[in-house]
């Protein structure tokens, strides 16, 4: 018996099927054989992963094969696995695959391969050139008649040739990733303008490094480098959000307001955070602009909306804010207090805003050696460098030797001429414009062991931190420079170029300046200390703010004595610190500065005594210890026909002539034989000004002492304990602080709560006025008789252990992580405190970053670029997340 099979009705239309065709399906039907199944394009690509494709090179790439036609064995690769500059958006690609050839001297034409077709297990192929063949091809098979979304625009001028193409070598995703990122990143660190893309010499600069990159990625247009950045600053602000998601402890945060060179306010705002592996990180949220006026509940209100883009608009996420003195950062705290905790008490609301808000200590500095400068009311400096005012100068002079050289200062630098002029002298020689008349050295009149070359006088600003000191500082060290300059200009022709003679500083006035750097150096270390982003030392601010009071005092107290002849300074301010193992009875030396030219003993430059013999010793020829060689004096005629003496050593080297005979104040106390002896009237001015001083700094000693944050913070640092405040309070105080962090311990750390959360505040925190508390020894009796038994005071047992002297600095926060278990609340504690800033450096250095990218070409830029100019140029210097960039 014959059995009859059906035959498929895919072969009954033979007219359209080849031989072999009919041959290879027909064949396993009737068992004259097995061939394999032939696997489809899509097949291919649905079984290669498609993170795989971009991490791997071209030559790794895997390949795809189309089985039939005159492009059977022929191997191929996506061309959306290749990097293409401009993608076609033609509506027939989404009916099939574009493959490129991979050659052995590049790659081929992309072809378009049917996907219907594909589906039925055939291949028609057409050349991507076009879509006209395309187009015919879904109409008349498929019945596909799609028409384009949008209007079809002429690309001729625009697409590559078919020799081009095969000449172009293929670039992968992460290759086009790195380029982009690299052009953003060199963009934005440089502070160029976008428009550098269009500049041939960069174009030619990177074709002679790699003109295939160059060719295919780099843009032709500075829109093109615009979009990239919004792009890479949208995908990093995902990338912060990120990290501020999981973090072991709250989100602290910074701000000041900035104007631009273009007259625009700008508010900087800094987080700080200790991150879920324990390390404290410093972030940047923004620069954005600050309309209308500079009022907190403004602020406030910008504030808000950063921490709703970053995902800080929950109030447990939010810790502390720094900030400098001013009110309106009291009212923008304030506001934002109260829209995060609207259901508290005025009271307690007050309480909070109290613990929360937080001063920059290096305001707080800066403040005071303003007031030991200028007094109660510091005069402003609005003066231009070219315009100066008699009223100006007049009140700058009230203010004594810093008034002086201030105005000295700036007029040499307000001219050009002056100031060459200034640098001639600083350099060793008069120029050939002046009427010196030649000397054995050629006209050299400065020693030029004591007047470095090149130097010039330092100006003082009212914005920058320790700028008077640096002025000072200065002019000591170019003293000689400095007389021998006014001496000279004293006799020119015209009046406008000659020194004002109210201006040029006298003896007196350099001794006084001496003084002052001694007094002033202090502050200037401590601010150097505390500056820095490493070790934020929230913790160390009020102890030493204490100490440095204390030793202003016992300043003073030496200079209402001083009857030697010689002035009492400090040069050598002792931090309270513990970077080191010490005893409790030692306080640690915070190491001099190397900027500061200021040695253990003296001012550099420092008038010395004058060495003299016995008057029965005129005439003879004696070489005492360190006195000069004999030496010879001759006169140098000037161009008003004066002339000036100037002595000259055996050395063949000029010695400066002497200061400018300007009369010393007339004061009793002065005396010839004592040069160095500081004036009644100068010890007393000083005195005065180191009493401004500390009263400045009681000031805001006191507002931090009311803070007990800052006392629980000083507790969290292993080192220190208590025991800073055992040693220099009484007993009596040392015990209500240690009921106020107690209470506050309790209060914002139950039991229950997690790392980075604060609990909601409560009317039972212990307020400043109730401070005085029976007295009793918490180091010795911190069992609590209301506690459970079973109950675990964490507070109690960490204080009772013994100090971790040797622990160092950058360990506090490994230290605390290794103890997490042991005291899970504490550790929460000490994860928020010991994150604190302890001044909004931060902030002033992304100012000063901001004003490096608003150049006077550049007042165009808009506020929005601006602020992400600033935001990536300070993520790509933190570099966490440069793998990001580009992605």
């Amino acid at each position: 018996m014959i059995a009859v099979c059906s035959i498929p009705t895919s072969l009954a239309s033979t007219r359209t099927m080849s031989a072999q065709d009919a041959i290879t399906t027909i064949a396993p039907i009737f068992g004259g054989g097995t061939q394999p199944r032939r696997t489809t394009i899509k097949e291919q690509i649905d079984n290669i992963p498609l993170a795989q494709t971009r991490s791997l090179d071209v030559e790794d790439l895997p390949r795809l094969e189309i089985h039939e036609g005159i492009h059977k064995g022929s191997k191929y690769v996506l061309e959306s696995w290749l990097h293409s500059r401009r993608p076609k958006t033609s509506w027939v690609n989404a009916h099939g695959f574009l493959l490129v050839p991979v050659l052995p001297v590049g790659i081929g034409a992309t072809i378009w391969v049917c996907a219907h077709c594909d589906k039925k297990r055939k291949t028609k192929v057409y050349r991507s050139v076009a879509t006209s063949s395309a187009i015919r091809h879904l109409d008349k098979h498929h019945h596909v008649i799609e028409k384009p979304t949008t209007e079809n625009t002429t690309e001729s001028s625009l697409r590559p040739t078919i020799a081009s193409q095969f000449q172009r070598a293929p670039i992968t995703h992460t290759a086009a990733t790195l380029f982009k990122s690299d052009l953003i990143r060199l963009v934005v660190d440089g502070d160029l303008s976008f428009s550098i893309v269009r500049k041939p010499a960069f174009r030619r600069l990177l074709t002679t490094a790699n003109s295939t990159f160059t060719n295919a990625l780099l843009p032709h247009d500075h829109q093109t480098v615009k979009r990239w950045i919004d792009t890479q600053y949208e995908h990093h602000v995902q990338a912060v959000r990120q990290s501020l998601a999981s973090t072991l402890s709250k989100v602290h945060v910074s701000f000041d307001v900035w104007t631009s060179p273009t007259q625009q306010a700008f508010l900087s705002i800094i987080v700080y955070f200790v991150d879920n592996t324990g390390k404290r990180y410093t972030r940047m949220l923004g620069l954005p602009r600050l309309f209308g006026t500079h009022t907190g509940e403004n602020q406030a209100g910008v504030l808000q909306q950063v921490f709703a883009l970053y995902g800080l608009d929950d109030a447990t996420r939010v810790g502390f804010f720094m900030a400098d003195n001013a009110e309106s950062c009291d009212t923008t705290v304030r506001t934002i207090l109260n829209r995060h905790y609207p259901s508290l008490s005025p009271g307690e609301k007050e309480r909070l805003e109290q613990l929360r808000r937080c001063r920059c200590v290096g305001h707080i500095l800066n403040l005071a050696a303003s007031a030991f400068l200028r007094g109660e009311d510091p005069l402003e400096d609005t003066v231009d460098d070219t315009e100066v005012s008699v009223d100006v100068l007049r009140r700058w002079r009230q203010q004594g030797p810093v008034g002086k050289l201030h105005n000295l200062v700036r007029w040499v630098r307000s001219s050009p001429k002056r100031k060459d002029r200034f640098m001639e002298f600083s350099t060793g020689h008069v120029g050939r414009d002046t009427s010196l008349s030649d000397t054995t050295d050629a006209g050299a009149i400065l020693d030029r062991e004591e007047a470095p070359p090149g130097l010039v006088l330092v100006s003082d600003n009212k914005t920058r931190w320790n700028s008077t000191l640096a002025m000072i500082l200065r002019a000591l060290r170019l003293r000689r420079v400095v007389d021998v300059f006014c001496t000279v200009l004293q006799h020119e022709r015209k009046e406008e170029d000659r020194v004002p003679v109210d201006d040029i500083l006298s003896e007196q006035d350099w001794r006084v300046l001496v003084e002052l750097v001694a007094v002033l150096q202090p502050l200037y270390r401590l601010t150097k200390r505390f500056e820095g982003n490493t070790y934020l030392r929230f913790h160390e601010v009020l102890p030493n703010l204490h100490q440095l009071r204390a030793q202003m005092q016992q300043l003073q107290d030496q200079y209402r004595r001083q009857t030697p002849s010689r002035a009492p300074r400090i040069l050598d301010v002792i931090f309270v610190q513990v970077d080191s193992p010490v005893e409790d009875e030692e306080a640690d030396i915070e190491p001099e500065p190397e900027l500061l030219p200021v040695s253990n003993t003296r001012i550099p430059d420092r008038p010395r005594r004058r060495t003299r013999l016995p008057t029965r010793l005129d005439d003879y020829v004696v070489e005492m210890p360190g006195q000069r060689r004999p030496s010879t004096t001759s006169s140098i005629p000037l161009s008003g026909g004066s002339s000036i003496r100037v002595t000259t050593t055996s050395s063949s080297r000029t010695i400066p002539p002497p200061p400018p005979p300007i009369p010393a104040p007339n004061d009793s106390e002065m005396e010839d034989d004592e040069p160095e002896q500081l004036s009644y009237s100068g010890r007393e001015v000083i005195q005065e000004s180191i009493q401004l001083m500390m009263d400045k700094l009681e000031k805001y000693e006191d507002l931090l002492s009311d803070n007990t944050a800052v006392w629980a913070a000083l507790a969290m640092d292993p080192r220190m304990k208590m025991r800073w405040v055992s040693k220099h309070l009484s007993s009596s105080r040392m015990d209500a602080i240690m009921l106020r962090i107690r209470d506050y311990f309790e209060d914002n750390y139950p039991s229950s709560i997690a790392p980075s959360q604060f609990a909601e505040p409560t009317s039972s925190s212990v307020t400043p006025e109730n401070m005085s508390l029976p007295s009793y020894n918490v180091l010795l009796d911190l069992d609590d008789e209301d506690e459970d038994e079973n109950s675990v005071d964490e507070l109690s047992d960490y204080l009772s252990q013994p100090r971790e002297r040797q622990l160092q600095e950058d360990q506090l926060l490994v230290w605390w992580i290794g103890r997490k278990d042991r005291w899970p609340r504490l550790f929460c504690m000490a994860m928020d405190l010991l994150s604190i800033p302890s001044m909004s450096s931060e902030n002033e250095r992304a100012f000063s970053q901001a004003k490096l990218v608003v150049t006077s070409q550049r007042h165009r830029l808009h506020y929005t670029t601006l602020n992400k100019l600033v935001c990536l140029k300070a993520w790509n210097k933190d570099g966490t997340f440069l793998e990001g960039w580009g992605n």
